[in-house]
């Protein structure tokens, strides 16, 4: 029988450190179940993030000012919800997936 795999999205709230956020999307990539796609929120950094290529789309919106994790949270996941995806998990650039 083949298994059901879940349409899901991974929401991240991002601010100036490239590395963290590189490490946490290494870590999505490395997990058995992929994020369908992943929404970053850019809280107006000096560094916008660099990205490579991952088994997923991922779309980054830029805010023109630092507006504090709880608002780039909910633009990550107003944009999740837009795109029609159920089921979300919200992570912040330093955190890392076993």
């Amino acid at each position: 029988m083949n298994e059901v795999r879940p349409k899901w999205a991974a929401c991240i709230v991002y601010y100036q450190d490239q590395e963290s956020l590189g490490n946490l999307l290494d870590s999505l990539q490395s997990q058995s179940l992929k994020p369908t796609a992943v929404f970053i929120t850019d809280n107006n950094s000096n560094q916008s993030p660099v990205l490579g290529n991952f088994p997923f789309p991922v779309t980054v919106t830029k805010l023109t000012e630092n507006r504090g994790f709880a608002a780039g949270a909910n633009t990550a996941l107003r944009n999740a919800i837009k795109d029609e995806f159920e089921y979300l998990m919200l992570l912040s650039q330093d955190v890392l997936l076993s």
